[in-house]
C-alpha cells in the first residue's frame, strides 16, 4: 500500500512538472531590454519562448509583444514584471502581474481558453475581449479598463463585472464602483491600439478613432531662452548673455499627440534627430555651439515617423552675440564708404529717423568731387537692452577731393541706435553726433538750384485741334516734387496749373510731362517751371504759340 502511494505521488509530481514546463506563448517582438528567465528558458537557451514557469522583466524604454498559441496577444510596456503561474484547471492560463502596464487582446475564437490574472490587489479573469491593466506596486494601485468583451475583477470576495466602456480601480485597500471611460482615457487607450502593431479598433472607440485620425499634430507654446516665436526675429543671433545657466533652453508642447508616441527634435534642419522626454510638455537644454540652428520636430512610433506642423524656426549662436553683428555692420559701412557706394550706404542709414530722406542724393553729390576716401571705426561703447542696441563709435577719416590733391583728415564720434525688426533683423533708428560720410554737404547746404525744364520754345497752334506740349524736367541732385505753368502772366510760385508726370509719380530726378490745351484757347505764351524735393523752384521755361 505504501508503495502504491509513493508511485501515485511520483506520477502526480511528474505531471505537474510537465504542465509547468509547457510552452504556451512566444515573444514576437522585443524592443530594448526584455529579459526572460526560467528553468526551460535556460535549458534550451531560448529567451523568446514563454512557459508556465517563465519570469519576465521589461526594463525602462523597452517594449514586448507576447502571442499565445490560441491567438491571445499582450502588449507589455516598460518597467513591467510578470511571470507564469501553473493552474491545474484545464484550458486556464495563469499569469501573475507584479507591476507595469499590460494591454490584452483575447479573440472570441480562442477555443474557450480562460485567463486568470493575479495581481497584488486582486484577480482578473476573462474569456474574451480587450482590456488594459495598470499596476503601481509602490502605491498599491490597480487600474482596469475594458474596451471590448467582458471581464471579472475580484477583490476580497467582492466581484465587479466590467463591459466595454467601463473601468474600475483599487487604491488604499478599497475598490471603486464601476466608472465610465472619459475622453482623456479614451485617447490613452486608443494609443495602445496603435502602439507598434495596430489592432482592430472596437466599436466603443470607433467614433473617437475617426476624430483622432483627422487631428493635425501641432507644435505650440514654443519658447527659446524665454522668447516666444513672435518675439524671435528673422536672423536672430543669441549670445552668451542670452543663455540660461550657460545653456540654450527649448520648451513647448505638442498638441494631439498620442501618449505612446515619442517626440524627436533636430537642431540641424532634420539631418539628425534625438528623442525628447515628454510629460505634459517638453524641456530640452543644450550647451551652445557657434553655428546656425534650424529646429524641426517629428513623432516616432518605434520605426515609423510622423510630421508635426510647425513654423520655420532658425537662429544663430555666437559667443560674442550681437557684438559680432555690430563689427560686421561697421566693416560693411567702411567698405561702402571707401568704394563711394552711395546706394548701399543710403540703404544702411535711411531707416534712421534723424536721417534726411534725400540721403542718397546728398551722398551722390558729395562723391562726385571725391577722388579718394577711407575711414576706420573704433567702438567706444556697446549697450544691449532687450531688442535694442546702442553704440558710440570713434572714426578717423581721410578724404582727397579732385580740386585739391592734398588729403584732409577728420576725427570725431557718433552714436547709433538699433532696434530689432521681426522681418529685417536689426535696423538703424537714430544716428546722432558727427556725420562722417559727407564732408561738406551736411555742413553747407549747397543745393539751392532748382530743376531745369527742357522743351520747345515755339509751338504752332492747329486750328480745330488740341495743342500738345511735351517737356522734360531734371534736377541735378534731388527728386522732383512739382511742375506748374502759367499762361501769359506769371504769378506767385505754387499758384500755377499743376501737371503730373507721365508715369504718375514724382520719384525721379528726371520726369517727362505732357500738357494738352483745347482748340479754343487764346493765349500767346506759356511759362513752365519745376520744384525739387528740397523746395527749390527752377527758372521759367517760356513757350510762344504761333498760328
Amino acid at each position: 500500500m505504501k508503495l502504491i502511494f509513493i508511485l501515485v505521488h511520483l506520477l502526480f509530481a511528474n505531471l505537474v512538472h510537465i504542465y509547468a514546463n509547457e510552452h504556451i506563448a512566444e515573444f514576437t517582438l522585443k524592443k530594448g531590454n526584455v529579459f526572460v528567465s526560467g528553468p526551460e528558458n535556460q535549458l534550451i537557451n531560448k529567451d523568446r519562448g514563454f512557459y508556465k514557469n517563465s519570469f519576465v522583466k521589461v526594463e525602462k524604454n523597452s517594449f514586448a509583444l507576447l502571442e499565445f498559441k490560441h491567438g491571445t496577444q499582450i502588449k507589455i510596456d516598460e518597467k513591467s514584471v510578470f511571470k507564469g503561474v501553473f493552474l491545474q484547471r484545464e484550458k486556464t492560463i495563469g499569469l501573475q502581474l507584479l507591476k507595469g502596464q499590460y494591454f490584452f487582446n483575447l479573440p472570441e475564437q480562442n477555443n474557450n481558453y480562460e485567463f486568470e490574472i493575479q495581481t497584488p490587489m486582486g484577480i482578473i479573469s476573462s474569456f474574451d475581449g480587450d482590456f488594459l491593466i495598470h499596476i503601481d506596486e509602490k502605491r498599491a494601485f490597480l487600474e482596469v479598463f475594458c474596451l471590448d468583451g467582458r471581464l471579472n475583477l475580484n477583490f476580497r470576495n467582492l466581484e465587479i463585472v466590467l463591459v466595454a466602456g467601463e473601468s474600475a480601480f483599487v487604491e488604499n485597500d478599497r475598490i471603486s464602483r464601476k466608472l465610465h471611460i472619459d475622453a482623456a482615457q479614451s485617447r490613452r487607450l486608443f494609443s495602445w491600439y496603435r502602439l507598434k502593431k495596430p489592432w482592430a479598433i472596437p466599436l466603443f472607440l470607433r467614433s473617437f478613432s475617426e476624430s483622432v485620425e483627422n487631428e493635425e499634430v501641432i507644435l505650440s507654446d514654443f519658447v527659446i531662452n524665454g522668447l516666444t516665436l513672435n518675439e524671435i526675429n528673422k536672423n536672430q543671433t543669441f549670445g552668451s548673455n542670452d543663455l540660461i545657466m550657460g545653456k540654450l533652453r527649448f520648451e513647448g508642447k505638442i498638441e494631439n499627440k498620442l501618449p505612446h508616441q515619442l517626440i524627436q527634435m533636430s537642431l540641424d534642419g532634420g539631418k539628425n534627430y534625438f528623442d525628447v522626454p515628454y510629460n505634459n510638455g517638453f524641456l530640452v537644454k543644450r550647451f551652445p555651439k557657434e553655428k546656425q540652428y534650424i529646429i524641426k520636430f517629428r513623432l516616432r512610433d518605434f520605426d515609423k515617423f510622423y510630421k508635426i506642423e510647425q513654423d520655420e524656426i532658425n537662429f544663430s549662436y555666437s559667443e560674442r552675440g550681437n557684438k559680432e553683428f555690430i563689427e560686421n555692420w561697421l566693416e560693411t559701412l567702411a567698405l561702402n564708404f571707401k568704394r563711394k557706394n552711395a546706394y548701399n550706404l543710403s540703404r544702411m542709414l535711411k531707416s534712421a529717423k534723424t536721417m534726411s530722406p534725400l540721403i542718397i542724393e546728398d551722398l551722390m553729390q558729395e562723391y562726385r568731387e571725391v577722388s579718394y576716401q577711407n575711414i576706420e571705426f573704433e567702438v567706444l561703447r556697446f549697450l544691449e537692452i532687450k531688442d535694442r542696441l546702442q553704440i558710440v563709435v570713434k572714426y578717423n577719416k581721410v578724404v582727397t577731393v579732385r580740386s585739391n590733391l592734398e588729403a584732409t583728415k577728420e576725427s570725431g564720434n557718433f552714436r547709433v541706435l538699433f532696434k530689432q525688426d521681426k522681418r529685417l533683423g536689426f535696423i538703424v533708428t537714430s544716428f546722432l553726433g558727427n556725420f562722417p560720410f559727407i564732408q561738406n554737404f551736411m555742413k553747407n547746404k549747397v543745393d539751392y538750384r532748382g530743376p531745369k525744364v527742357i522743351g520747345s520754345f515755339v509751338v504752332s497752334k492747329i486750328k480745330g485741334a488740341n495743342t500738345v506740349i511735351d517737356v522734360s524736367c531734371e534736377d541735378e541732385t534731388s527728386k522732383l516734387q512739382n511742375l506748374e505753368y502759367f499762361l501769359d502772366n506769371i504769378s506767385t510760385n505754387g499758384r500755377g496749373i499743376k501737371v503730373r508726370p507721365l508715369d504718375g509719380k514724382f520719384d525721379e530726378r528726371l520726369e517727362q510731362f505732357r500738357i494738352i490745351l483745347s482748340p479754343n484757347f487764346k493765349n500767346f505764351r506759356m511759362y513752365i517751371h519745376g520744384q525739387d524735393a528740397r523746395g527749390n523752384w527752377g527758372k521759367f521755361h517760356a513757350i510762344t504759340f504761333i498760328n
